[in-house]
């Protein structure tokens, strides 16, 4: 290692302590540190001349030094902090000319350099390839919350750097070499990540859960299994009273002698109101409610229609009703509200049929109950008389 640096080595790490705030969490002595490590590697590698290797050593040390000054432009400060440190060592023009044009090539997203100018981008990118690759990205993430004010969740931060991953390309062939696996390793992990959160995303709430799944299927198929056995209770009840009213009561009416024991028409009249009035709760426990089979676009996106019940589009043109689902399925929330929405009509609507049950079955059991307590009453009175 020549003189000049291991002089400009003492000097960059000085200055990155001198920074001091410990804000600079990746552009840092220790990533310049690295860089320089792995420029002359790849030194090594191209079997450069020492003088090169000089160049090279030099442009890596000082190529990060801007950020000890100024966050923004680092290129331009790292280039007039070598300048002046080199030029007050002696160091001839042409040299320094060199030095900053290698700086310079690391002006991100690269351009096409010369061969050092490849070899210090190589260099630079290296930490691409390494183990450390995820954690160091961390700072960087914390580095550019504090001085760019750029704040990214985790799955923002994944993509990002992916992304990164896709555009870097390594130039010369010793830092294809040595870091192309290494970064295919750590863009396969960034890959399966990225994948990973997309599939979260898209996800709705309820599939997210294997029990709030299981809950609401569950439930779905209880309030189904429910409607089942109250249009059955209806049924039944339809059938008992349109039996009484139908040949019961007539057969009743024909034994009475109204002349004699017109008293006997009071539980008479009594059993069949009974019968009317459970037949109407029964028929209209079973009976559809009313859809216009119509649904507003605007509804639906904003979560407050489902287009999985045929009462809300059985009117509609299939090309909207398409184009609606599609909007919808696209929107994991709207799945999630779809399915909401279903459960508690359908809970509205038992709880609907089974009020009117208990009505029916109430007063079916009071009405004829009521009833043969009056004939027998009555049937005793015409006996004493």
């Amino acid at each position: 290692m020549s003189e000049i640096v291991k002089q400009a080595k003492t000097f960059v790490k000085d200055l990155f302590s001198a920074q001091g705030n410990g804000a600079l969490g990746y552009h840092n002595w220790e990533h310049t540190e690295f860089v320089y490590s792995e420029s002359l590697a790849l030194a090594e590698s191209a079997k450069l001349p020492e003088d090169e290797k000089m160049i090279l050593a030099l442009s890596a040390l000082f190529h990060d030094t801007g950020f000890a000054k100024s966050y923004f432009d680092h290129e331009a400060n790292s280039k007039l902090i070598a300048r002046e440190f080199l030029e007050a060592r002696g160091f001839d023009e042409a040299r320094v000319e060199l030095v900053l044009s290698t700086i310079d090539a690391t002006r991100v997203p690269h351009k096409q350099a010369d061969r050092l100018g490849a070899l210090l981008q190589d260099a630079d990118m290296a930490t691409l390839s390494d183990d450390l690759a995820l954690v160091r990205s961390e700072h960087l993430r914390k580095e550019l919350a504090f001085f760019e004010n750029k704040h990214f969740t985790d799955a923002e931060w994944i993509k990002h750097n992916l992304d990164f991953y896709k555009e870097v390309e390594y130039h010369t062939e010793e830092g294809k070499n040595k870091y192309d696996a290494g970064k295919e390793k750590n863009k396969d992990w960034l890959k399966g990540k990225n994948k990973q959160n997309k599939k979260a995303d898209k996800s709705s709430l309820i599939s997210s859960s294997r029990t709030a799944e299981m809950l609401f299927k569950t439930s779905l198929r209880n309030h189904i299994n429910l409607t089942k056995i109250a249009d059955n209770k209806a049924n039944i009840m339809l059938s008992i009273n349109a039996v009484i009213i139908t040949f019961a009561l007539p057969l009743l009416y024909q034994q009475l002698d109204q002349a004699t024991h017109w008293y006997f028409l009071i539980p008479f009249f009594i059993l069949g109101g009974t019968c009317v009035f459970s037949m109407i709760n029964a028929a209209l426990a079973t009976q559809p409610g009313k859809s216009e089979g119509k649904f507003n676009p605007a509804d639906i996106q904003a979560g407050k229609g489902s287009l999985f019940f045929f009462g809300n589009f059985f009117n509609t043109p299939l090309t909207d009703y398409s184009k609606a689902m599609k909007q919808s399925l696209a929107n994991p929330d709207n799945m999630d509200d779809s399915a909401i929405i279903d459960l508690y009509f359908l809970g509205k609507s038992v709880g609907r049929k089974f009020r009117l049950l208990r009505r029916c079955y109430s007063f079916f059991l009071v009405g004829i109950t009521s009833s043969a307590v009056l004939f027998v009453i009555m049937y005793v009175i015409q006996l004493f008389n």
